[in-house]
């Protein structure tokens, strides 16, 4: 799951920054598991996994782990370790059944 951390990192981004500002959070199980599991008790780890990725210390390991990773790429790879990461989930299909109060998705609209 990507969670937002854009609100709590601090020193705040700038004013003007366009991109998104988020970390992982995962909840691991057994096919079995989550097949016997009321969905209830699925949704409360997911609760608790998104909650625990907004604590401070998380961001910061996580970031950490970003900027190791990115160090590493940029030595083997030579480049100048800047990252850029594109997302567009418009396609993932997550949105179409879901009505936001303005139509929802208008699958007649030609997308790139």
């Amino acid at each position: 799951m990507a969670v937002g951390i854009r609100r709590i990192i601090e020193p705040p981004l700038k004013e003007g920054y366009y991109g998104n500002a988020f970390v992982k959070a995962n909840v691991a199980m057994k096919a079995g598991e989550l097949s016997n599991s009321p969905l209830s008790s699925v949704v409360k780890l997911i609760k608790e996994a998104k909650r625990a990725a907004m604590e401070k210390k998380y961001v910061h390991e996580q970031l950490r782990d970003i900027e190791r990773s990115l160090k590493v790429k940029a030595m083997c790879g030579g480049g100048n370790g800047a990252f850029m990461l594109f997302t567009d989930w418009r396609q993932m299909g997550l949105l179409d059944e879901v009505d936001f109060g303005y139509g929802g998705s208008d699958k007649s609209v030609e997308r790139d």
